[in-house]
């Protein structure tokens, strides 16, 4: 592919993806922010609990991890739907402490013996 056409396949990509959003931002009923707040929420529990258990704590395995991600990420798509739960606890502080729960658990059931003696 020569540079002529990656620089258009590149123009146009971002033209898509900027009318994208112009149509999005103009069509829902809720406001940037709240879409905004609720795309940081569900990558903040995604990401954040496992990244701070791996820095903390050193029996953290990939399936806790993993489980880690999912966890955080569907608590915070299932709980953001349920508004009576959401007006309760906030979706931020619900789905990391699963996301923290989730990554403890698994990295303890699936450390293997050797891991746990060091």
């Amino acid at each position: 592919m020569g540079d002529r056409a990656l620089l258009r396949g590149s123009r146009i990509i971002t033209i898509v993806v900027g009318l994208t959003g112009f149509i999005i931002a103009l069509t829902s009923d809720k406001l940037i922010f709240s879409m905004v707040s609720y795309a940081w929420a569900g990558l903040g529990s995604s990401f954040g609990p496992a990244v701070l258990l791996l820095l903390t704590w050193k029996k953290v395995t990939w399936q806790g991890v993993i489980a880690g991600m999912v966890t955080g990420f569907t608590s915070t798509v299932i709980w953001s739907e349920l508004p009576a739960l959401d007006a309760q606890i906030s979706v931020r502080f619900v789905s990391w402490v699963l996301a923290i729960l989730a990554v403890w658990i698994v990295s303890r059931l699936t450390c293997s013996n050797s891991r746990k003696t060091r």
